[in-house]
C-alpha cells in the first residue's frame, strides 16, 4: 500500500532546525525531511517542534490529528529531548509507551538517530542512552504490534552539536524513511 497523507510529531529535527542559526531558523523546505518525503510523493503535516519532550498523554493530541483526517500514518518520533534532560533509555520508553496508547491507530514508531560527540553532548553516557533508545523504542512497538524503524540505521550525518541532522543527514533520514513507509502493508 502506497501511504499518501502523513501526519509527523517530532522534535527540533522533524521541525527541520538548522543549527547554524541563532534564532531557531529551519533549513528550506526541500532540505528537511518531510519537505522531501514530500517530493518523493507523500503528503506531509509537519507538527515538528523544537524542544518538546515526549507528552504526558497522547489522548491530548486526539483533537490536533483529527483536523487532519482523514490521514493514513502518524509518524512519532520523540525521545531525544527527554534524553537531553537526563531521562534514560527505558524512562523515555515509558513515556512513550504511555503516549501511544492514548493516540488513534496508524502509527509508525521511529527511534531517533543516536547522538555523537558534539557541542551539546560530551558525556558517553547520553550516547549510550541514545544508541539504547532504539532498542527500548523496538520493544514498546512490538508489545504495542505497531510498526517500528530505527532511524540509527539510516547513517544520518549529524552537525557540530552531536544532536541535531545535517543537510545531508535530512536527506539520507528521508530516504531510509521513505522505503520504509513503502514497505508496509495495509
Amino acid at each position: 500500500m502506497s501511504m499518501t497523507k502523513i501526519i509527523c510529531i517530532g522534535d527540533s529535527n522533524t521541525y527541520g532546525y538548522d543549527p547554524r542559526s541563532y534564532l531557531a531558523d529551519r533549513y528550506a523546505k526541500n532540505v528537511r525531511w518531510t519537505g522531501r518525503l514530500e517530493e518523493a510523493g507523500f503528503e506531509v503535516i509537519n507538527l515538528g517542534m523544537n524542544g518538546i519532550c515526549i507528552p504526558k498523554d497522547g489522548r491530548s493530541m486526539v483533537p490536533l490529528l483529527e483536523q487532519y483526517e482523514p490521514y493514513d500514518l502518524c509518524i512519532v518520533m520523540l525521545g531525544s529531548n527527554d534524553l537531553l534532560e537526563g531521562a534514560d533509555a527505558r524512562e523515555c520508553a515509558n513515556r512513550m509507551k504511555h503516549f501511544l496508547e492514548g493516540l488513534p491507530e496508524k502509527i509508525l514508531l521511529v527511534s531517533p538517530v543516536p547522538f555523537v560527540q558534539g557541542q551539546w553532548i560530551s558525556d558517553p553516557s547520553e550516547i549510550r542512552a541514545s544508541e539504547e533508545l532504539g532498542y527500548e523504542y523496538r520493544r514498546i512497538a512490538e508489545t504495542m504490534q505497531i510498526p517500528f524503524a530505527d532511524a540509527g540505521n539510516w547513517n544520518v550525518k549529524l552537525s557540530y552539536d552531536g544532536v541535531h541532522y545535517l543537510p545531508e543527514g535530512h536527506e539520507a533520514f528521508a530516504e531510509g524513511l521513505a522505503e520504509f513507509i513503502r514497505t508496509l502493508k495495509k
